[in-house]
């Protein structure tokens, strides 16, 4: 089972980082950022869904993730 969720988080790196060429310095950094940040939020929302937003927590992660972009 372990070898499975390495392969799964391996390939998730990979795409976001494929996607994140060419916009950043760091692609693999970013791509490492944007998974640790839905993970988190993902356990948030798990563990007090009354309360936690999980798509408006993201937007909001999304703008300082990806705000700085174009800078």
């Amino acid at each position: 089972m372990h070898a499975y969720f390495v392969a799964r988080q391996q390939r998730a790196v990979a795409a976001l980082t494929e996607v994140a060429e060419g916009i950043t310095d760091y692609p693999q950094s970013l791509a490492r950022q944007v998974l640790a940040m839905m993970d988190g939020l993902q356990l948030q929302w798990l563990c007090d869904p009354e309360t936690t937003d999980l798509v408006r927590e993201w937007d909001a992660a999304a703008r300082v993730l990806f705000g700085q972009l174009g800078t």
